[in-house]
This record gives C-alpha cells, structure tokens and sequence, in this order.
C-alpha cells in the first residue's frame, strides 16, 4: 500500500504494519500509533540515507510491523560490509534515539508520556531488529558477516533457520504466557507469525542473486567500458564450487589455471565459469571449463 513520496523515494506501507495499527488504533491508542509510526519512519529514514552515502539508489521504503525494508537499487550486489553498515545503521539510529528521548524526558515533563512511548519504541525497535533473522537487519548482517567465510545461498539457509528457530521460540512463549498469566503478547505474535512469512521472499531472492550480479557487472562493464578487476590462480583440479565462493560483486574475476608444476594452462573469466556451470556443475574442476573454450 502506497502512502505517498519522500525526497523522490516511495513510501509504502506493509500489510502486517497497517493491521497492527489499526488493531492499535481500534482500543483507542491513535496518539500512541502516529508515535509509532514516526519512531519506525525514522529508522528506515537511516537506511536510506546510509545507502546514499555509499553512492546506492533508494527506490522504495516498505514499512514493517518492526522496522520496513528499503528497496535499494544494487542492494543484492552489495559487499559484505556495505551491507552491514547499510542495515546496522537503522538500529543505530533507533538507539541514539532513545537515549535522546530518555535525556528528554527530564527537560519537558509535561511530555513524559509521550517521550516515554517512542523511547520504549525506539528501544523496541532496535532490539527486535537486530534478532539474527531475516529479514530483519539483525539478520542481514548475520547474513552478510555469514558469507566472508562461505557461499551467499550457503549464510542465507543458516539465517533462515536460525530465524525460523527464533520465531518458534517466540509462539512458544506468546502461548507460554497465555496459559500460565492469561497474557496475550499481540506485538510478539505478529513477530512469530510474520517472520516464516517473510523468509520465503529472502529464498527466493537468494537463489537468483547470482545471475543477477553477473548481469549487473555485465551491464555496467559495457556502460563504463572499464571495471574494477580481481585474480585468482587456482590448479587445473580445484573444483568450481570452491572458486565461485571467492567471486564478490563489487569486481570482474579472471582466474588464472595452472597445473601441479604451476604451469599456465589457460584463463577463465567469471561469466566462462558461470555459463559453463549447467553443463558442469559445481563439482566440475577448472580444467572441464577450459576444454569449453
């Protein structure tokens, strides 16, 4: 559901996120929600600007019952570590927020209730948030800390489990508190349902992630005629997996193919390696490549 646009980037709202205030705003907690609603706005807010800073382009931000999603152009062909400062700056946010909120509180007294609620919803906000499941920003730095040390598919399954872990953790223990207090946690029921929900999309994603980087680079290698470049020497019998791993996709790779006596035997480039991987496959070694050529 569109709400409307920012400095140019769309403002949507999420089902799950228009259901939960609503359910807020039917008890009679409209003020409460609009302050919700400026707390999560603000966290997304950084998202986007920490993806100007590094140069991406904001398309779309999604807001979620606990945080949103910006739709950053490129996102998925990110390093690592842009990734990581890119989701870790909502959190951020979130909690230097609250500690100004919580200063705050002492200067205007008068507004102890309301600063109250967004310095509870701040905290909230980062705390949920950085739970290592996806797609939550805890989850994308998991993810992205996950795959230095492994494949993006290889940290994107570990997340999903761990998150789906998390969230059974959490239904266990809205129906724990029911029976033992009759308490009924809404906020933490919606988190429990929603997350299964949403880690579909990040599978899905995930799977095609590579494809798509290699068409980026390929689009933006003809555009600029000219491209950051990584090598690699691998033997001629090391198997495809194990070098696909060491493709980033902030450069080209060329990898160098040599013998035992470290002879030269030829060159791959990265588009040769992938195009070749449905003939192959990933247990091939580097050597079934080059007769391809």
């Amino acid at each position: 559901m569109r709400a409307g646009k920012i400095a140019g980037v769309t403002l949507s709202l999420n089902i799950w996120f228009v259901a939960l205030m609503l359910l807020y705003g039917a008890v009679g907690m409209l003020g409460q929600v609009l302050i919700v609603f400026a707390c999560v706005a603000a966290h997304e807010g950084m998202h986007a600007l920490a993806a100007r800073f590094l140069g991406y382009k904001v398309q779309e931000v999604e807001l979620l019952p606990f945080g949103g999603v910006a739709r950053i152009e490129g996102l998925d062909a990110a390093a690592p570590g842009s990734e990581m400062f890119m989701a870790g700056a909502g959190p951020a946010a979130s909690l230097l927020l609250a500690g100004m909120l919580r200063l705050s509180r002492d200067v205007f007294p008068g507004w102890a209730g309301p600063l109250e609620l967004a310095y509870q919803t701040n905290v909230m906000l980062a705390l949920f948030n950085l739970l290592p499941a996806l797609p939550l920003d805890g989850g994308r730095i998991f993810r992205a800390w996950l795959s230095q040390y492994s494949t993006y598919q290889k940290a994107t399954n570990v997340t999903i489990y761990l998150g789906l872990f998390l969230s059974s953790a959490l239904f266990a223990g809205v129906i724990a508190d029911f029976v033992y207090r009759r308490n009924l946690n809404i906020t933490l029921f919606v988190l429990a349902v929603y997350l299964p929900l949403a880690a579909r999309k990040e599978i899905v994603a995930a799977n095609f992630r590579s494809m798509r980087i290699l068409s980026r680079k390929k689009i933006d290698l003809k555009n600029k005629g000219i491209m950051p470049t990584g090598h690699y020497t691998a033997l001629e019998t090391q198997r495809a997996q194990d070098v696909l791993t060491l493709f980033g996709a902030e450069k080209y790779y060329v990898v160098l193919v040599v013998d035992d006596g470290l002879r030269l035997k030829g060159s791959l480039t990265e588009t040769e390696i992938w195009e070749g991987m449905p003939y192959h496959g990933v247990q091939a070694k580097m050597k079934d490549f080059l007769r391809d050529r």
